[in-house]
């Protein structure tokens, strides 16, 4: 059975410092240590990642009334999708979820 492609999404997220050695989220005090402007990538001392944990719309869709239970069936089943994109169009994903939002 072929699911239907995910054209738009609105996640409910947070960006949280991680330690990429030992693979884990860490206290929000170590986020808030990062620093903000002039810095390098070498003086880049926190990693931070993405994390979401609730899909509020999908392709158009409000999924806001739906029940959590519901939200997070939906939120895993569209991460397998993601997880089965090809290489360059998950490349493509994730400099779309790095690029700073303007104010226009």
């Amino acid at each position: 059975i072929r699911k239907p492609t995910v054209k738009s999404f609105v996640l409910d997220c947070e960006i949280v410092a991680y330690d990429r050695e030992k693979k884990r989220i860490l206290p929000f005090q170590i986020l808030s240590t990062r620093a903000r402007k002039g810095v390098t990538i070498n003086d880049i001392k926190v990693s931070v990642c993405t994390f979401g944990f609730d899909i509020l719309y999908i392709n158009g869709k409000p999924l806001l009334q739906e029940q959590l239970k519901v939200r997070r069936e939906v939120f895993f089943n569209w991460q397998l999708q993601l997880h089965q994109m090809t290489s360059r169009r998950y490349k493509n994903f994730l400099t779309y979820l790095s690029t700073p939002v303007v104010k226009g």
